[in-house]
């Protein structure tokens, strides 16, 4: 009979304090060694193990003893001293929004003592303890602060993994959920194009595939754009999820279509679905008219996923879009390479131009009906068009806006009479005051979750193979200051510390290193 797997059972965690749950199942973490250890096999007694293990007792042993920072004086902040406080924050800055590893800073450090400044001192361990226990801090204290003087705002959540860990990313924007446009444009663009007789997304990722790591095929394909009069361009690839990375995959293999079919037909063990696709006359019709799409729908995602616009403002782009499809499909619009190609096929008896109009009628129905579909969410939100200030309001205008609201958000009383009132006041000083009012509202309600998609891509910047010992609080405390402060430069931070001696205390002082409290210490280690 199978032994039963032991667990970390809540009599175990008060008989050996110093130990907490794991990320991994079956094993346990040690705070006073920073050690992981399986117990699924022998419970207490793989603990009675580890604690007889030399890692433990030497740790046990130096954690008794009187810590390093007991050490450390709190000296009165010289002009000296400030200034190499300054330099000292600022790199520790440099170092995460330029993505180096805090490793490297034991190395920059030797460098600028050698070179500059004797003092400076931010190796790897205070360069980490800056960002994580001094900047951070300060950058949540900031946002604190600001929410305090704002009225409506949205918490945006998403999730994903990273390895054996969920990410949960929380950000506040200063009420309802209502979907992601651009997730919504991209899900539309995917299903019409499943539409087509050819699946272009298949042959530029089969394309790519056949040459990013290739250097004897790239250097023959070199060859027939010579011949062929083209400059060569590196062969492009796209992301499954991402509609945004396939148009100028699109647009490199028209570039370069006239060599890339001389190549494979000239090859005798070319990909079936290459050969057929180049072999096809009506392949590059295709290539032009999925070019042109995504142009318009690309062009408005990149809007909409802007940092700076309302679910209204999206809302009234996507009803753009749509005015643009509605309009490709009834003047039957093709540019003019695909409209004169076409034109050429039918002649030629190739391809009916009849049948190319039946399937991308077809297209834009399928494009129609799926935003339509999905869409419906940013309909009720166009009752805040007057909040854009494109035109003076109405009063029904102003009705309609608090019935949503109050819809919305059942607990909120408003006096008729009294807005009404402020309604005329308004009217009557919007031209000089207006500026300072508008979007309030409107711009809480997020039109994507996008900003919270970019947090994702920050951290599989951040924490690569490379780098796989991050703790999640480090990993936190970077993606903070590196949204808080986008939008500074090193050389305006060094500026902002000049400005707050408060963080230049902080940097002088010992205290960075001792932990946070809200730092989990359960979070296994997972390299700087």
């Amino acid at each position: 009979m199978p032994k039963r797997r032991c667990v970390f059972t809540p009599s175990l965690k008060v008989e050996f304090p110093f130990l907490r749950d794991s990320d991994e199942i079956g094993k346990v973490l040690c705070i006073v060694c920073k050690s992981v250890f399986s117990i699924e096999n022998g419970g207490r007694s793989d603990i009675t193990q580890h604690v007889k293990q030399k890692k433990h007792l030497l740790a046990v042993s130096s954690s008794s003893s009187n810590k390093v920072t007991n050490f450390f004086t709190n000296v009165q902040s010289t002009n000296e001293s400030k200034c190499i406080a300054v330099e000292e924050g600022l790199f520790g800055y440099h170092t995460i929004i330029h993505n180096h590893s805090f490793r490297s800073m034991d190395c920059s450090t030797s460098i600028i003592k050698k070179i500059y400044e004797k003092k400076f001192s931010c190796a790897r361990t205070k360069c980490e303890s800056i960002i994580v226990n001094v900047i951070a801090p300060f950058a949540i204290q900031q946002m604190l602060d600001e929410l305090k003087s704002v009225k409506f705002l949205t918490i945006m959540v998403d999730t994903s993994n990273h390895k054996n860990l969920k990410l949960v990313p929380i950000l506040i924007r200063n009420i309802s959920g209502i979907g992601c446009a651009a997730h919504i444009l991209h899900n539309a663009m995917h299903s019409s194009a499943d539409i087509l007789p050819t699946d272009i997304e298949l042959i530029i990722n089969k394309i790519f595939q056949y040459f990013h790591i290739y250097t004897v095929r790239i250097e023959k394909l070199k060859d027939f754009c010579d011949f062929v009069s083209i400059e060569y361009k590196n062969i492009l690839g796209s992301v499954k999820t991402r509609w945004l990375s396939l148009q100028p995959a699109v647009s490199r293999i028209i570039d370069l279509y006239p060599a890339l079919k001389s190549y494979f037909m000239s090859q005798e063990k070319c990909p079936t679905v290459l050969r057929t696709f180049f072999n096809d006359p009506i392949s590059m019709a295709w290539l032009y008219f999925v070019q042109s799409q995504l142009k318009v729908v690309c062009d408005t995602i990149k809007r909409i996923e802007g940092d700076h616009i309302s679910a209204g403002e999206v809302y009234e782009e996507i009803e753009v879009l749509c005015g643009k499809i509605k309009n490709r499909k009834n003047q039957h619009f093709f540019t003019s390479e695909l409209a004169q190609l076409i034109s050429d096929l039918d002649k030629n008896k190739l391809y009916s131009e009849k049948k190319f109009i039946e399937i991308t009628d077809e297209f834009y129905d399928t494009f129609l009906s799926y935003v339509e579909k999905w869409g419906y969410h940013f309909e009720p939100l166009k009752v805040f068009r007057w909040i854009q200030v494109l035109d003076f309001p109405i009063w029904s205008d102003i009705q309609e806006s608090f019935k949503y609201i109050i819809k919305n958000n059942p607990t909120l009383k408003f006096d008729e009479d009294e807005l009404f009132d402020e309604f005329n006041h308004v009217i009557n000083v919007m031209k000089v005051k207006m500026q300072n009012w508008k979007n309030e509202y409107s711009m809480a309600i997020p039109g994507t979750n996008a900003s919270v998609e970019r947090v994702f891509s920050i951290t599989n910047v951040l924490w690569t193979d490379e780098k796989n010992r991050f703790l999640v609080d480090t990993i936190r405390s970077i993606i903070i200051v590196k949204q808080h402060f986008k939008n500074v430069s090193c050389t305006e931070l060094h500026t902002f510390l000049l400005e707050h001696p408060q963080l230049l205390k902080l940097i002088t002082s010992s205290e960075k290193y001792e932990k946070s409290n809200s730092e989990d210490i359960s979070e296994q280690s997972s390299s700087k």
